[in-house]
């Protein structure tokens, strides 16, 4: 398992593997927490989760940013466009906010938070 330790929900057998992203520019972001994953960059806000193994199958997340500017990550967001049962490799983009969202980098001093949700057995 990824998490000696995991967060568990009110769900039965759903656990939680937090995983938290310092931003490093045009740079893949250094990971901060996130057990048995390894970060990477390949654009402009996109960064790959490769997973040792899955912990089970995906069931959602819940994503939150900190700065040390807050106001420069105020309406950010992601999304995690791979989230299938055999893919290791999972994509997420970081968007700014505003009416007109595109992809950003996370700066220096910024960071990205995610809950990742999987489901074990049944």
């Amino acid at each position: 398992m990824q998490d000696g330790y995991p967060l568990r929900t009110q769900e039965p057998e759903e656990i939680v593997i937090p995983v938290r992203l310092l931003g490093a520019g045009a740079a893949a972001p250094t990971k901060v927490r996130g057990a048995g994953i390894t970060v990477g960059r390949t654009g402009v806000g996109v960064y790959t989760l490769t997973w040792s193994e899955l912990p089970g199958g995906y069931a959602g997340f819940s994503q939150g940013f900190d700065a040390n500017t807050p106001l420069n990550v105020a309406g950010c967001t992601c999304a995690i466009t791979t989230t299938t049962t055999t893919s290791l490799v999972w994509t997420i983009t970081v968007y700014s906010g505003g009416t007109t969202p595109a992809a950003r980098e996370l700066a220096a001093n910024e960071w990205l938070n995610l809950d990742l949700k999987f489901k074990r057995g049944a």
